[in-house]
């Protein structure tokens, strides 16, 4: 545990002094000429007549010039200021800063974000998909497991549960997020589906008769707030790297059904509720790729949880069975019950949760 977090540490340290590295960049100089090339192209939305600007390391400007050139994956801008070449050296940042020579739908959020006083987007909006690999949370897939007899004597059964497996993993998961790209902050919500288990088993080993249907279901809301290091310039493609919080609050609820063959009856056993909030650091890494104002966003969100070790049961049962655990004494024999689900259940916070990150956007 003590590892994840060193390594949880080191990232968020490793995005505070390298975003600068990832930013379209300069790659090459040809002072003679007076053209700078940038490792960005029509693959990123740019055209010919797009105006870019160059920062130093520092982040201030030192230029602009105008795309004369445009291939795949970078493009050449002319700089007309022999003096101000000079002073553009490689690695340097450049930024879009005029996209009047894009699609029209380009030009005219281009024009928008113009109006506030920016070079690019002022707010994304994101739908996503973020399937969880491991989640934030985790719970054991519980059998009823009836005693031997419905004559045991009290303090016969320790248990009336069998662990199958547990269920980490959340295939079905929607989000929307909103990117206030001005300011580099992000802040999002998702609902997650975990995979349903259902199963019969008998009401007791001796008695073939007489048997249980159950399910087991869970499902999780979460709410998160991103701050990007790295993000990519105007509306460019480019790397996206940030650090931030996250919330997510879980729910698996246990129904038990009694039947038997030859009649038709059926009484509900169990009917249980298991609610847990887990606060996780997270660290979100991905990619944009720009299409004009359209966008889609690949990549994935590592999250070391630190907060969320006290689950909350409730518990509705009529489980005649359950008189095995400490006798007719209705409160010892709730107790038991509760901690005999709680324990068997086993919901609590992951050690660290990975979630993949498939999403599309729209820039204003």
């Amino acid at each position: 545990m003590s590892r994840i977090r060193y390594v949880f540490i080191l990232l968020i340290v490793f995005m505070t002094y390298s975003h600068k590295a990832f930013a379209s960049s300069v790659v090459k100089v040809i002072k003679k000429k007076g053209i700078v090339i940038i490792n960005e192209g029509k693959s990123s939305g740019i055209e010919k007549k797009a105006k870019v600007c160059f920062l130093s390391k520092k982040g201030k400007k030192i230029t602009c010039g105008v795309v004369v050139k445009v291939k795949n994956k970078s493009a050449y801008v002319k700089v007309k200021s022999k003096k101000r070449i000079a002073k553009i050296k490689k690695g340097f940042e450049a930024q879009l800063a005029d996209a009047s020579a894009a699609t029209s739908t380009s030009k005219s959020v281009a024009e928008k974000s113009e109006n506030i006083g920016g070079s690019g987007p002022f707010m994304a909006i994101r739908l996503l998909g973020t399937p969880a690999i491991i989640a934030q949370t985790t719970y054991d897939k519980i059998i009823y497991d009836g005693p031997e007899s419905s004559q045991g004597a009290a303090g016969s059964v320790t248990t009336l549960w069998s662990p199958k497996g547990s269920s980490n993993s959340a295939i079905f998961s929607l989000g929307m997020e909103v990117d206030l790209v001005k300011y580099g902050a992000a802040v999002g919500g998702r609902y997650r589906l975990y995979k349903a288990v259902q199963a019969e088993a008998n009401f007791t080993k001796d008695n073939d008769a007489q048997y249980v249907q159950e399910t087991l279901e869970g499902s999780a809301l979460g709410f998160y707030l991103d701050y990007y290091f790295i993000k990519p310039a105007g509306f460019m493609s480019g790397l996206r790297l940030g650090a931030g919080l996250d919330i997510d609050m879980s729910t698996v609820k246990l129904t038990v059904n009694q039947l038997e063959d030859e009649l038709d009856t059926n009484n509900e056993l169990y009917n249980a509720t298991s609610t847990l909030t887990v606060i996780s650091l997270r660290v979100p890494v991905g990619y944009h790729l720009a299409f004009g104002a359209m966008g889609l966003d690949l990549g994935a969100n590592i999250l070391l949880p630190v907060v969320g070790d006290s689950p909350t049961l409730s518990l509705d049962t009529q489980d005649p069975n359950t008189d095995q655990y400490a006798g007719e004494d209705d409160s010892a024999k709730t107790a038991a019950t509760q901690d005999d689900i709680s324990k068997s259940l086993a919901h609590s916070k992951s050690s660290f949760a990975i979630e993949v990150i498939v999403g599309l956007s729209y820039s204003l």
